[in-house]
């Protein structure tokens, strides 16, 4: 049998739901699960933990860890609040309380990929054995993520390093260049009072140049996992520095149709990451393709109560037997070029702010189109 333990050191950072219509058990397992749990919310009904379910994400912008319910219980039972739930997230992880007379249902909730049940009477073998599943598994699927999102950085690290290169060569050299051109006119005799403030404005200019990209890069690793109301043009634009030389290298052309002071609530940083993921693939495509004339279009825009956010290539979109598998982890077109971890990055991001994102091949390209709630 599992001890305390053994379940705490996976349970005690998760948040849970427990619905349960019968009073005197609700009291007595919440007495439990408290003991295992950072907290532990409950209600008595079905629709009043799909309430709370949608309050505890609007709270916190995350879902709980783990939901706890009973089937049979008044205006709204366990399965069909698991249904509501499952539709806006695949992922949930539930433990389901029933008796041993509810097969038709259990057939139900196994269909909706609930895989942990406790019968009643509570056994507490049972008990503990199904507490110990859930926490491992939650547990080992978090680890995995912040993996795959930790891989993914240091790959965007080390191609943002590699563009802090190549964006400061430019401005660098041309500092250089005026300085040697005033050098000459000290040498030549002819230096004068309007050529060095020529020289200074031009290298006050190259210098802002290398100031903004450097504030830039600064924010880009700035570890911060607090959500921001921010204006989604900043966000695109903060993007774009960072991804300045490699769209001039290209010849890149990028169309922006925003609406004015468009606003979306993210993290800065891992939205970042979710444009520049998605600005990257459209780039390897355009040159593994040779992409003569390489466009971008990115369009902002509201559609009754979200925000809708379309990236647009002509690049010559994606195969048919592919375009169902791109979010999928470790699965990548880029042969031995890519980790495959980009995409599945993006979804993970979006997900966690409870936003959408959608491909589809159009003419001549590929358009990816994020979808979140309206500030």
């Amino acid at each position: 049998m599992y001890s305390f333990s053994d379940i705490y050191k996976y349970s005690k950072d998760l948040n849970v739901l427990y619905v349960e219509d019968d009073i005197a058990m609700l009291n007595s397992s919440k007495d439990i699960f408290e003991s295992y749990f950072v907290r532990v919310d409950t209600e008595m009904d079905g629709l009043d933990g799909l309430e709370k379910y949608t309050a505890y994400k609007k709270e916190t912008s995350q879902f709980y860890d783990l939901v706890i319910t009973d089937i049979h219980m008044p205006n709204m039972n366990g399965l069909e609040m698991i249904q509501h739930i499952k539709r806006v997230n695949r992922g949930q992880n539930i433990i389901v309380i029933s008796a041993h007379d509810d097969s038709t249902e259990l057939i139900a909730l196994i269909r909706e990929g609930v895989s942990n049940f406790i019968t009643k009477p509570i056994n507490n073998t049972q008990l503990l054995k199904t507490l110990y599943k859930s926490s491992y598994e939650i547990y080992n699927e978090k680890m995995k993520n912040e993996f795959v999102i930790s891989q993914s950085k240091l790959v965007s690290m080390g191609e943002m390093i590699d563009g802090i290169a190549h964006q400061w060569l430019t401005p660098i050299t041309l500092i250089q260049a005026h300085s040697d051109t005033l050098e000459m006119d000290i040498e030549d005799g002819e230096l004068s009072k309007q050529n060095v403030l020529e020289c200074i404005g031009k290298q006050s200019i190259q210098i802002e140049h290398l100031i903004e990209t450097l504030n830039e890069f600064r924010s880009f690793f700035k570890p911060s996992n607090k959500l921001e109301v921010c204006k989604f043009e900043n966000l695109l634009n903060a993007t774009l520095v960072l991804l300045k030389e490699k769209l001039i290298f290209h010849a890149i052309n990028v169309e922006i149709f925003a609406s004015d002071n468009l606003q979306i609530q993210v993290v800065p940083n891992e939205f970042k990451h979710v444009l520049i993921n998605i600005i990257n693939n459209a780039i390897y495509e355009f040159q593994n393709r040779k992409i003569s004339e390489p466009k971008l279009m990115i369009n902002s825009y509201l559609q009754e109560k979200s925000v809708v956010l379309e990236i647009v290539d002509n690049a010559g979109g994606i195969s048919k037997d592919v375009i169902d598998k791109i979010f999928q982890n470790n699965f990548t077109t880029k042969e031995d070029n890519g980790s495959g971890m980009g995409l599945y990055l993006v979804q993970l991001i979006l997900e966690k702010i409870n936003a959408k994102i959608e491909v589809q091949n159009v003419l001549n390209g590929t358009k990816f189109t994020i979808r979140l709630h309206r500030v």
